[in-house]
């Protein structure tokens, strides 16, 4: 079973950033770079997608088709982003009421915006797709990730097989040893306890503003 960082592919790579459910806009760019059905490129290059495939846009489960389809053939590479890590967890978060089939208004106070909304075959495809993606990839000459290479937090990823398995359990060990150090006042932290970042490279605590010391 592969880790959460795993190898890169050799050669020449296209490097895919943030799609968000932009389908047009994604097939523009393939089409422009010269790929063809799967991601079979005439020169033989391949991609890379960085994560962040849903969410915003207005098709998220035909931009997960496409690349999942590119993945599949041997011609894609594809980590998981943030946005991916919040369907895996179940979790509702704004621009992604898609995915539960829920209708949302991405501007505030404004009209729902136009998405497909996610019916079950489309939830359960999109979780098989998603759940396994790594959070890495690296050759000699280049590494990958989603938001920063963290090296104690890609050690520890390069050890572990499930995100939502290590999301969890760190986020476990990080309030167990926030828990005991917390005095609150008015929501905030007047003696910050020791830092422990998580797997993402952040702290979770915050300083008191100078009104609260």
């Amino acid at each position: 079973m592969q880790t959460l960082v795993q190898s890169l592919f050799d050669g020449p790579l296209d490097i895919v950033g943030d799609i968000h459910g932009e389908i047009d806009a994604l097939r523009n760019l393939l089409n422009h770079l010269g790929y063809g059905d799967n991601g079979v490129h005439p020169d033989g290059q391949r991609l890379v997608f960085l994560g962040d495939l849903i969410d915003r846009g207005p098709d998220s489960p035909a931009v997960v088709e496409l690349v999942a389809g590119c993945v599949k053939a041997g011609n894609a590479q594809c980590l998981m982003g943030n946005h991916e890590l919040n369907i895996v967890r179940n979790e509702r978060k704004h621009g992604n009421h898609w995915f539960f089939g829920e209708p949302e208004a991405l501007a505030k106070g404004g009209p729902i915006t136009p998405q497909r909304l996610a019916d079950e075959g489309d939830t359960q495809r999109i979780l098989g797709f998603c759940r396994p993606l790594p959070l890495a990839l690296e050759r000699a000459d280049l590494r990958i990730v989603h938001a920063c290479w963290q090296p104690d937090m890609l050690a520890i990823a390069s050890r572990s097989v499930d995100a939502l398995t290590l999301y969890q359990d760190y986020r476990d060990q990080i309030e167990v040893r926030l828990t005991p150090s917390r005095t609150k006042l008015s929501g905030w932290w007047t003696s910050p306890p020791k830092s422990v970042p998580n797997w993402r490279g952040r702290s979770r605590w915050r300083r008191p503003r100078p009104s609260e010391r």
